[in-house]
This record gives structure tokens, sequence and C-alpha cells, in this order.
């Protein structure tokens, strides 16, 4: 008997799902330990950047990168027919967030906390680094720290918190909250990625 064919919906919820599996690290929200812009020269440069490598991930592949603008645009598409589709809500804010767009994630995370999950911690992180990342660092602050309160031992929102406070060159604060992240998990992936990051913040001070 022949399968119907997939609706396009449900095509583009797939291409989202192989997506995200092909670009998933620890969260949406651990890919962006960056210096931006360091006009440094010389040893400094060098240390500081020495922060950002070790918590980076790799440099993307130019293909992925098309993929995922393609990706964004027909989530968008969908959801001008399926605006309450909790699916499409989420992938089109983590293909956003992925693409650098923090403005059209944070407002996609918006709807999801807003209309479908109030409680999900990670979607909360990820809105609070999108709202962050917008220029609004402490209301971004406040929302990853909300999570934190709620939960003292989610790594994730412990290294954001890490993240958010170095990129405002606050770095006893940066190593703080790594501090927290390690000891509230030292063998988990993120837990080691935060050592990593430790280790060479304290080199670069």
């Amino acid at each position: 008997m022949t399968q119907p064919a997939p609706s396009s919906l449900t095509r583009v919820l797939i291409l989202a799902a192989v997506i995200a599996v092909g670009v998933a690290a620890i969260s949406w929200t651990t890919h962006y330990m960056v210096v931006a812009d360091s006009r440094e020269k010389g040893d400094a440069k060098r240390k500081a950047d020495s922060v950002a490598a070790a918590a980076q991930q790799p440099q993307e592949d130019p293909a992925l990168r098309a993929r995922k603008v393609e990706l964004l645009e027909r989530l968008e598409q969908a959801l001008v027919d399926h605006p309450k589709d909790s699916m499409l809500i989420i992938s089109a804010a983590n293909a956003a967030y992925d693409l650098q767009r923090f403005d059209l994630a944070s407002k996609y995370y918006k709807v999801f906390i807003e209309t479908i999950d109030g409680a999900n911690e990670s979607v909360h992180i990820d809105y609070g680094y999108a709202v962050f990342s917008m220029g609004e660092q402490q209301r971004g602050l406040d929302i990853v720290e909300d999570v934190v309160r709620r939960d003292p031992k989610n790594q994730t929102a412990l290294y954001n918190l890490a993240i958010m406070t170095f990129q405002m060159q606050n770095a006893d604060a940066a190593a703080s909250w790594l501090k927290k992240c390690i000891d509230a998990g030292p063998n988990t992936p993120i837990g080691e990625r935060a050592a990593r990051t430790l280790q060479a913040l304290q080199s670069a001070t």
C-alpha cells in the first residue's frame, strides 16, 4: 500500500529536526562565548582570544548556515498558516537564535513562554540570552538568574550567566558563575567546558 506523501508542514518539521540534530551541542545557549571585536593588541589580545576559544564551537560550515537560513524562511511561512503550532514556534526561535537573529528569536521565545509552556527552563535561558544579545543586558541577566533561583544546579543557566557577565567585562562574576557550574556537575560535558573556560579566564587575568 502506498504511503501518503507528507504534508508541507510535516516536511518543514522533519527538516528542523534533522538540522537540530546536526548542530546540537549542549544547548542552543552555549554556542556563543565571544569576545566581541577586541581591539586589544599583543599579549592581551591573545589571552582574550584564548578565553573565547575555550568555549566556542568550531566555525560553522557555510553550507549548513545556508540550510538554516532556508529552514527559518520555511518555518516562518508555515507559521502564517499555523500560528499556534508549538513545534513551529520553538523551531523558528531556535533557528533564528542559531543564526544570531536575536530580535526574531526573542519574539518567538516570548510567544512560546506566554502561550505554550511558561515553565520551560531551557526556553527561558535562550530567551534571556537573546534579550541580552539585543542590548538589554540587565533584563537578559534577570531572566536567566530567575532560572537559577528556581533551579540552582541548572548548569546551562550557570554557564550562560558566565558568558553574559564576561561579555560585560566582569571577569570576577564570570569566574564565580563558572565555578558554580563546575560544582553542579564537574563530569558533565558542560561542566568540563566550564572548567576549560575557567582555566583560560584565570590565565588571562
